[in-house]
Protein backbone atom coordinates (compact mmCIF):
# COMPACT_ATOMS: atom_id res chain seq x y z
CA UNK A 1 0.00 0.00 0.00
CA UNK A 2 2.59 2.41 1.01
CA UNK A 3 5.15 1.74 -2.55
CA UNK A 4 1.47 2.43 -4.08
CA UNK A 5 1.01 6.08 -2.12
CA UNK A 6 4.63 6.72 -3.17
CA UNK A 7 4.56 5.53 -7.02
CA UNK A 8 1.29 8.00 -6.90
CA UNK A 9 2.51 10.82 -5.38
CA UNK A 10 6.06 10.55 -8.26
CA UNK A 11 3.46 10.26 -11.05
CA UNK A 12 1.63 13.30 -9.97
CA UNK A 13 4.30 15.56 -8.75
CA UNK A 14 6.98 15.46 -11.01
CA UNK A 15 9.22 13.83 -13.52
CA UNK A 16 12.23 11.82 -14.21
CA UNK A 17 15.41 14.15 -16.27
CA UNK A 18 18.61 13.46 -17.77
CA UNK A 19 21.09 15.62 -19.48
CA UNK A 20 23.83 14.60 -21.59
CA UNK A 21 26.30 16.71 -22.75
CA UNK A 22 29.02 15.09 -25.57
CA UNK A 23 31.89 17.25 -26.80
CA UNK A 24 35.31 15.81 -28.31
CA UNK A 25 37.37 15.79 -25.49
CA UNK A 26 40.66 15.82 -27.82
CA UNK A 27 42.53 13.03 -25.74
CA UNK A 28 44.55 9.75 -27.19
CA UNK A 29 46.14 7.33 -24.79
CA UNK A 30 49.79 8.43 -24.09
CA UNK A 31 52.20 5.68 -25.26
CA UNK A 32 55.91 5.10 -24.32
CA UNK A 33 57.10 5.69 -28.04
CA UNK A 34 55.70 9.17 -27.81
CA UNK A 35 58.14 10.07 -24.94
CA UNK A 36 61.09 7.73 -26.82
CA UNK A 37 61.00 5.30 -24.66
CA UNK A 38 61.20 1.17 -25.13
CA UNK A 39 57.14 -0.32 -24.41
CA UNK A 40 59.25 -3.17 -23.51
CA UNK A 41 60.59 -1.17 -20.50
CA UNK A 42 57.61 0.48 -19.03
CA UNK A 43 56.12 -2.09 -16.12
CA UNK A 44 52.27 -1.35 -16.58
CA UNK A 45 52.08 -2.50 -13.08
CA UNK A 46 53.81 0.35 -11.88
CA UNK A 47 53.79 2.96 -15.00
CA UNK A 48 50.44 4.76 -16.13
CA UNK A 49 50.70 7.18 -19.10
CA UNK A 50 47.77 8.39 -19.39
CA UNK A 51 46.32 10.55 -21.98
CA UNK A 52 47.89 13.03 -24.24
CA UNK A 53 45.92 15.93 -24.57
CA UNK A 54 45.63 16.91 -28.46
CA UNK A 55 44.88 20.39 -28.04
CA UNK A 56 45.39 23.16 -25.19
CA UNK A 57 42.75 22.40 -22.22
CA UNK A 58 41.13 26.26 -22.76
CA UNK A 59 39.95 25.10 -26.54
CA UNK A 60 37.34 23.30 -25.15
CA UNK A 61 36.92 25.09 -21.44
CA UNK A 62 33.59 27.20 -23.06
CA UNK A 63 31.96 23.53 -23.01
CA UNK A 64 33.50 22.02 -19.99
CA UNK A 65 31.72 24.87 -18.31
CA UNK A 66 28.43 24.18 -20.20
CA UNK A 67 28.35 20.86 -19.06
CA UNK A 68 29.12 21.71 -15.75
CA UNK A 69 26.75 24.12 -15.18
CA UNK A 70 23.46 21.94 -17.14
CA UNK A 71 24.68 18.67 -14.39
CA UNK A 72 24.70 21.26 -11.53
CA UNK A 73 20.79 22.71 -12.27
CA UNK A 74 20.17 19.26 -12.22
CA UNK A 75 21.60 18.23 -9.36
CA UNK A 76 20.75 21.48 -7.79
CA UNK A 77 16.80 21.00 -8.62
CA UNK A 78 16.29 17.42 -7.98
CA UNK A 79 16.39 14.13 -6.59
CA UNK A 80 18.77 11.30 -7.77
CA UNK A 81 16.21 8.10 -8.60
CA UNK A 82 16.89 4.32 -9.39
CA UNK A 83 20.50 4.85 -8.50
CA UNK A 84 21.19 7.65 -10.42
CA UNK A 85 20.08 6.59 -13.42
CA UNK A 86 17.98 9.73 -13.49
CA UNK A 87 16.83 12.61 -11.55
CA UNK A 88 13.22 13.28 -9.99
CA UNK A 89 12.22 16.86 -10.98
CA UNK A 90 9.32 18.09 -8.92
CA UNK A 91 6.57 20.35 -11.21
CA UNK A 92 7.48 23.35 -9.20
CA UNK A 93 11.04 23.40 -9.99
CA UNK A 94 10.11 22.09 -13.74
CA UNK A 95 9.36 25.25 -16.08
CA UNK A 96 12.58 27.05 -14.61
CA UNK A 97 15.25 24.01 -14.92
CA UNK A 98 13.91 23.57 -18.49
CA UNK A 99 14.03 26.98 -19.47
CA UNK A 100 17.81 27.44 -18.25
CA UNK A 101 18.39 24.18 -19.77
CA UNK A 102 17.05 25.16 -23.21
CA UNK A 103 19.32 28.24 -22.64
CA UNK A 104 22.40 26.32 -22.30
CA UNK A 105 21.53 24.32 -25.38
CA UNK A 106 21.58 27.18 -26.96
CA UNK A 107 24.98 28.11 -25.82
CA UNK A 108 26.10 24.73 -26.65
CA UNK A 109 25.57 24.74 -30.22
CA UNK A 110 26.35 28.02 -30.68
CA UNK A 111 30.18 27.67 -29.17
CA UNK A 112 30.04 24.31 -31.07
CA UNK A 113 29.77 26.30 -34.56
CA UNK A 114 32.27 28.64 -33.27
CA UNK A 115 34.47 26.00 -32.30
CA UNK A 116 33.79 23.73 -35.75
CA UNK A 117 34.61 27.19 -38.01
CA UNK A 118 38.09 27.57 -36.28
CA UNK A 119 39.06 23.83 -35.80
CA UNK A 120 41.91 24.34 -38.68
CA UNK A 121 43.06 26.90 -36.47
CA UNK A 122 42.89 25.26 -33.29
CA UNK A 123 44.63 22.42 -34.86
CA UNK A 124 47.75 24.64 -36.49
CA UNK A 125 48.10 26.27 -33.21
CA UNK A 126 48.20 22.64 -30.90
CA UNK A 127 50.58 21.82 -33.87
CA UNK A 128 53.05 24.49 -32.96
CA UNK A 129 52.92 23.94 -29.40
CA UNK A 130 52.94 20.02 -29.20
CA UNK A 131 56.38 20.99 -31.90
CA UNK A 132 57.63 23.14 -29.56
CA UNK A 133 57.26 21.13 -26.28
CA UNK A 134 58.22 17.76 -28.36
CA UNK A 135 61.43 19.47 -29.44
CA UNK A 136 62.20 19.47 -25.21
CA UNK A 137 60.84 16.19 -24.82
CA UNK A 138 62.11 13.37 -27.25
CA UNK A 139 65.01 13.37 -29.56
CA UNK A 140 62.39 12.45 -32.31
CA UNK A 141 60.38 15.68 -32.16
CA UNK A 142 59.38 14.78 -35.59
CA UNK A 143 57.67 11.69 -34.86
CA UNK A 144 56.11 13.12 -31.70
CA UNK A 145 54.08 15.59 -33.76
CA UNK A 146 52.89 13.22 -36.60
CA UNK A 147 51.58 11.10 -33.99
CA UNK A 148 49.29 14.15 -32.52
CA UNK A 149 48.45 15.29 -36.03
CA UNK A 150 47.37 11.93 -37.14
CA UNK A 151 45.21 11.53 -33.69
CA UNK A 152 43.29 14.58 -34.72
CA UNK A 153 39.67 13.44 -36.47
CA UNK A 154 39.25 15.32 -39.51
CA UNK A 155 36.79 17.95 -40.11
CA UNK A 156 33.72 16.54 -41.50
CA UNK A 157 33.58 13.92 -38.67
CA UNK A 158 33.73 16.33 -36.00
CA UNK A 159 29.99 17.25 -35.79
CA UNK A 160 29.11 13.68 -34.51
CA UNK A 161 31.37 14.70 -31.75
CA UNK A 162 29.24 16.89 -30.20
CA UNK A 163 25.70 16.61 -28.97
CA UNK A 164 23.50 17.82 -26.24
CA UNK A 165 19.92 16.39 -25.24
CA UNK A 166 17.41 16.60 -22.72
CA UNK A 167 15.50 13.68 -21.56
CA UNK A 168 11.94 13.81 -19.57
CA UNK A 169 10.24 11.09 -18.65
CA UNK A 170 6.93 11.09 -16.72
CA UNK A 171 6.08 8.36 -14.67
CA UNK A 172 3.29 5.83 -14.77
CA UNK A 173 1.55 3.86 -12.42
CA UNK A 174 1.09 -0.07 -13.68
Amino acid sequence: MRENQLLDALTREGVLITVSVRYWRATKKLTAEDLGLDPESVESRLISLGHKKLVPKEALKSFALIESRAHSLVEANSFPFLNGLAHFLPNTRLEEVTSTLTALEQEFHQEKQRFLGRYAEVRQIAAEEWWTLAQKLVKAPEKLVATIEESFPCPERMEQSFGYSVQLFQITIP
